[in-house]
């Protein structure tokens, strides 16, 4: 018998299919392993959020269809409650929209790829 290794991702989307339904459908929702965090993804910088929740802006450049598309970056919950507020932006938000960044780009390819199968399949 072999011995497993454990290990994890630094991020993980949260999926919330279970029998209550899709309890996440249509939110981008991400969980900060090392720090078990909650972060979830916008995709407007104008999100009505209540004052007190720590959130950060940013920009995706989506450079296949050309277009700039803004997000906010909201925290849920952090567990490393001792964190100061620029620790966790620096830590855990910034790199999550890293994280996010990745994904919306292998989508974006996802996209070209599937137009680019449906116009050969058209084609022949």
């Amino acid at each position: 018998m072999e011995a497993i290794e454990l290990t994890l991702p630094e991020f993980a989307f949260l999926d919330g299919n279970c029998h209550l339904g899709d309890t996440l459908q249509g939110r981008d929702v991400i969980f900060h392993i090392r720090s078990g965090s909650v972060v979830e993804i916008f995709p407007d910088e104008n999100v009505l959020l209540k004052d007190n929740v720590l959130r950060f802006y940013f920009e995706y450049n989506n450079v296949k269809f050309n277009v700039k598309e803004r997000f906010t970056c909201a925290l849920h919950y952090c567990l490393r409650s001792q964190l100061s507020t620029n620790q966790i932006i620096e830590n855990i938000l910034i790199p999550a929209v890293e994280f996010y960044k990745k994904y919306l780009a292998w989508e974006d390819e996802n996209i070209i790829n599937d137009e680019r199968i449906k116009r050969i399949t058209k084609e022949n």
